[in-house]
């Protein structure tokens, strides 16, 4: 890090594998970063947190971005810290997700149903990754930035909702159905013969956490975790209007941002 001005850090992962634990990656990385930023006398240290990370967060996920963001702010840097909503955009890890569960082979799997924690009430606020580095980029050279941690989230949306709304953007025909939990298997077959693809089923977080621990446990693929299942069922309030006072952070509709990008 020998001459460089400022770090950016934004290592991180959603899911373990491996060596790769939220433990290495989050909390051990960062404080790696953060002590090789102090040798080095590096100005300015940019981390990149996530919404709803505490220390008392039921998530392993949120505990352990907790713990990478004391190692920044006990560091005695020049720091700023984000904490996003979920970003999205070309090769994110969250709504190009759930676009090929929607898609086949996936689709065959899952009888072209999508089930959703919560009975889909979980309200979320996805931001545009551009906007979030557009704000990254401005906080660099503004010294209000400097010890401030700024929250960022777009307009709320129901976790229901933007299901549907990442099927419309592949241009398919989603449906809704509402219906107690024993009514669900007989509901969602009729509403596939019907033409409606995919079939989103919004059911209790308890039973998403069954469904998500089996599929970690058995799927080759990384496709869901149980710690996943738990951050979904957790509504958040991304306040951000220091980011828009100070950094000029201004969050597109998520349905036009999607557009851009996720097609059939």
């Amino acid at each position: 890090m020998t001459g460089v001005n400022a770090v950016i850090h934004l290592v991180g992962i959603i899911s373990e594998s491996g060596q790769s634990t939220f433990e290495k990656i989050h909390v051990e990385g960062t404080a790696n970063l953060v002590a090789a930023a102090r040798v080095a006398g590096v100005p300015r240290f940019v981390h990149m947190s996530a919404i709803n990370t505490r220390a008392t967060a039921a998530s392993r996920y949120h505990q352990s971005k907790w713990l990478g963001e004391l190692s920044v702010r006990q560091s005695g840097l020049d720091w700023t810290i984000f904490q996003p909503s979920v970003i999205y955009g070309p090769g994110d890890g969250f709504v190009n997700r759930f676009a090929e569960m929607m898609r086949p082979p996936f689709a065959f799997l899952t009888g072209f149903s999508i089930p959703c924690p919560e009975d889909g009430e979980v309200r979320l606020q996805p931001v545009h990754v551009r906007e979030v580095a557009a704000a990254v980029v401005r906080s660099l050279a503004n010294e209000k930035a400097i010890g401030t941690t700024y929250p960022l989230g777009g307009d709320p949306i129901l976790l229901k909702d933007l299901l549907m709304e990442i099927a419309r953007a592949q241009k398919m025909n989603p449906a809704l159905v509402e219906a107690s939990l024993p009514a669900l298997p007989f509901m969602a077959p009729v509403k596939v013969l019907q033409g409606y693809r995919p079939v989103i089923l919004p059911v209790p977080g308890i039973f998403f956490r069954l469904v998500a621990g089996c599929v970690e446990l058995f799927s080759p693929l990384p496709i869901l975790s149980y710690d996943q299942a738990i951050m979904l069922e957790e509504s958040h309030y991304a306040d951000a209007r220091a980011a828009v006072q100070d950094l000029g952070f201004e969050a597109g509709p998520f349905a036009a941002g999607l557009a851009e990008y996720l097609q059939s």
